[in-house]
């Protein structure tokens, strides 16, 4: 089991951002994710740009984008920075992307939502070829590549894991097709997430690809607090989340429902209080042992700070789980 955090790219300076990371390699973490969003000023917009600065204060835990909104840019400038990323950490990018959901978020890039799945084929496309090949010959509907040759080329060879986030079956498919992972949103409901699971092992299957081979992550979000009478402020937090996450455009109907906090004994406590000197080994072990061990996919777990200093909560995070089992 691999277990990744994100740290918080809410707060209006970064120095807790990098706190939160340095502390996250120093506990055992397996992945820092970053997070894309530009409409309502509630989270850093370059996940990219982020994990630059996040490789030059950290030197063993992974950099992933989670996720990278691919319509919104282009693919071959994606393709390279990404490649610079991968160089200047040596070697340590995980790239994930999707088509995006909020219609603010593709109202300011001017991309038209019927435009997200061309956008993502033809970028997906790009992106793979420039990384696996030289005097490479493309042309689609983004880029016109002529004897092209990416310099300089990821470390990771043949190049760096490509996750693709989906949830309606066509992109599930899509993900199977042209991603090296599955990446499952916090919008999943965990009765859904089997369904989506069955679809991404058949067409890797009719790919003639092993289900067992691949570690899908599934992201989801959990609030531990320490005792039940903490409860009521967790709750709190979730609503305020939740308001949140439909200002960015996200639908009622997959927004609207999230896990219920867990009300548990213990030390463990705000994730916003990383970097401040707060957060304990014990408290470590606590989060890495809680949420929803036994009915999800068990192989890639991730938490994430959400709430910062801005959102008031006893512990915001989000455990990913990843299998291909």
């Amino acid at each position: 089991m691999l277990i990744g955090i994100s740290p918080i790219q809410t707060e209006k300076r970064f120095e807790l951002m990098l706190r939160q990371a340095e502390l996250a390699e120093a506990l055992g973490y397996d992945v820092l994710w970053a997070h894309e969003h530009h409409a309502g000023a509630a989270m850093y917009p370059s996940p990219l740009m982020t994990l630059a600065v996040l490789a030059a204060r950290t030197q063993r835990i992974n950099l992933g984008t989670n996720m990278l909104l691919l319509p919104l840019h282009h693919p071959l400038r994606v393709a390279e920075d990404g490649a610079m990323v991968d160089v200047v950490s040596g070697g340590r990018l995980r790239l994930g992307v999707s088509a995006g959901y909020a219609p603010a978020d593709l109202r300011a890039f001017a991309v038209p939502a019927g435009e997200r799945a061309r956008r993502m084929q033809d970028g997906l496309t790009l992106i793979r070829a420039v990384w696996t090949g030289d005097h490479i010959n493309l042309e689609n509907s983004l880029s016109q590549l002529v004897d092209f040759t990416l310099f300089p080329r990821p470390v990771q060879q043949p190049a760096p894991p490509i996750y693709v986030g989906a949830t309606v079956d066509a992109a599930i498919r899509r993900a199977a097709r042209l991603g090296d992972e599955l990446l499952i949103s916090t919008t999943q409901r965990i009765g859904d997430i089997p369904r989506i699971l069955e679809v991404y092992h058949a067409e890797l299957r009719k790919l003639g690809k092993d289900p067992a081979q691949k570690a899908t992550a599934l992201n989801r979000i959990v609030h531990v607090v320490p005792d039940g009478s903490s409860k009521q402020s967790a709750v709190e937090f979730f609503t305020t989340l939740s308001s949140a996450l439909r200002r960015l455009g996200a639908s009622e109907r997959d927004r609207a429902r999230r896990d219920r906090p867990v009300a548990r004994r213990g030390r463990c406590r705000p994730l916003h209080h990383w970097g401040r000197g707060r957060m304990h080994r014990q408290d470590h072990s606590v989060c890495r042992a809680r949420g929803e061990r036994g009915r999800l996919p068990d192989e890639f777990w991730h938490t994430r700070c959400t709430g910062g200093g801005t959102l008031n909560a006893p512990l915001c995070g989000a455990c990913h789980a990843a299998s291909g089992k």
